[in-house]
């Protein structure tokens, strides 16, 4: 594997980060909000109400919304990735080799998606297109955090820890084999293991931080992170997604009853807008001051 092209070097991790790093980069002024800021939203109270949904003719396992409100969608029926507008219209497609699952943008452009068993490959959003870019090939298994300039892929029984340049660095050991990933802040890792009921917070060094589990979050999948680092965990059984403190604890059920089966979960920070991807069916929430 050669190095990554200069640009990719110059990444940095404050477009990518869904935590307190990004939350301190930028704080919303009161031209963004409002004069007196009163659109702003408190997460831990936010109501969610359902804006869009849009039909999938195939298994969808991915799904991330960019900053003018574009969808990522990776689709395990089709093994492509998706480029579509809010309203669901496709504006371009990747065929790639195997099943695609988890998303991450790294900057405002380039991003990359796990091909399954094969290899994180690269690329980057135009405004009507994607174009493919590197390929790092290793045995990923759901999806990767880009943090402080180092990738953290999860693997069998592991996470992977690669530089910049897409040379490795170590291996975390893990017990089970990691599903979907997430940072906390700029310190710390969240993840699932495909299928169960616990939510995982470890250092980036593998320090266990804490343990989330409830009776009604079955079938653990999608997790992320809020702009005021609130985390939010899927559940594919349990049909909901739960809302975590940075402590780990129950905040609330913010998602119940869900009409669809979930899989993941991403927010546009900028517009309170959260994208819920299940099987087949994308569900647009805005969420709004209670």
């Amino acid at each position: 594997m050669g190095a990554q092209s200069s640009k990719n070097k110059k990444r940095s991790t404050k477009k990518d980060t869904f935590g307190k790093k990004k939350e301190l980069s930028h704080k919303r002024t009161d031209e963004e909000d409002g004069e007196d800021g009163n659109n702003i939203v408190n997460m831990a109270s936010a109501t969610p109400w359902l804006k869009r949904d849009i039909n999938i003719d195939n298994d969808m396992t991915g799904a991330a919304i960019l900053g003018d409100g574009r969808l990522l969608i990776s689709k395990n029926g089709t093994k492509s990735l998706l480029l579509m507008t809010e309203k669901g219209k496709v504006l371009s497609s990747l065929t790639l080799g195997d099943y695609t699952w988890g998303i991450k943008m790294i900057d405002c452009t380039d991003g990359a998606v796990v091909v399954q068993n094969e290899c994180l490959q690269f690329f980057t959003v135009t405004k009507r297109s994607i174009v493919k870019g590197n390929t790092l090939n290793v045995p990923v298994l759901f999806d990767f955090v880009f943090l402080d300039d180092f990738y953290y892929i999860g693997g069998d029984k592991k996470i992977m820890v690669y530089n910049n340049v897409l040379c490795h660095e170590r291996d975390i050991p893990m017990s089970d084999a990691v599903g979907y990933m997430t940072n906390l802040d700029d310190t710390s890792l969240c993840f699932t293991v495909w299928g169960r009921r616990n939510v995982y917070c470890i250092t980036t060094d593998g320090v266990p931080i804490f343990t989330y589990k409830h009776d009604m979050l079955r079938g653990t999948v999608g997790v992320t992170v809020d702009q005021e680092g609130y985390i939010y965990v899927c559940g594919y059984i349990s049909k909901n997604v739960h809302q975590l403190n940075h402590e780990g604890n129950l905040q609330r059920i913010i998602f119940d009853n869900l009409p669809e089966r979930p899989y993941c979960i991403s927010f546009n920070q900028r517009d309170y807008l959260a994208v819920i991807g299940c099987i087949r069916k994308i569900l647009l929430f805005e969420l709004t001051r209670s």
